[in-house]
C-alpha cells in the first residue's frame, strides 16, 4: 500500500491516473484529461517523504510532508481513492480537503 502512494507520487501522469480508483478516476475525467488534473496535484518531489502510514480495514493513509493521499483495497491492489488532501482544522472530527476524491 505505501508503495502505491509512493508510486503515485514519483510515476509520470498516465501511470499515475492507473493507479486511481474507478469511482475517483471517473471524477477526475469529469474535470478532464487525468493526466492534465493530475498535473496540479503536489506530486513528486513537492509531495516530499512519507511521515505517517495508517491501515483501517480496507482503507489507508499515507501522509507525506506535502501531501497526503487515501488508499482502498481491490482485488488487483491498493488504489488511490484521494490525493492533494489536507486538514482544514485541528479537530479530527472535520474531515480532510482534498483536491482530487470520488
Amino acid at each position: 500500500m505505501r508503495s502505491a502512494a509512493e508510486e503515485f507520487q514519483r510515476a509520470p501522469a498516465e501511470r499515475a491516473c492507473a493507479l486511481l480508483a474507478p469511482a475517483t478516476f471517473h471524477e477526475v475525467e469529469e474535470l478532464g484529461a487525468c493526466p492534465d488534473v493530475l498535473a496540479g496535484l503536489p506530486r513528486g518531489t513537492r509531495a516530499g517523504d512519507v511521515t505517517h502510514v495508517e491501515i483501517a480495514g480496507q482503507g489507508a493513509q499515507v501522509r507525506f510532508t506535502g501531501d497526503v493521499v487515501f488508499l482502498a483495497s481491490f482485488p488487483g491492489g491498493w488504489r488511490i481513492t484521494a490525493a492533494g488532501c489536507r486538514r482544514v482544522s485541528e479537530d479530527p472530527a472535520i474531515p480532510y480537503v482534498c483536491e482530487v476524491e470520488p
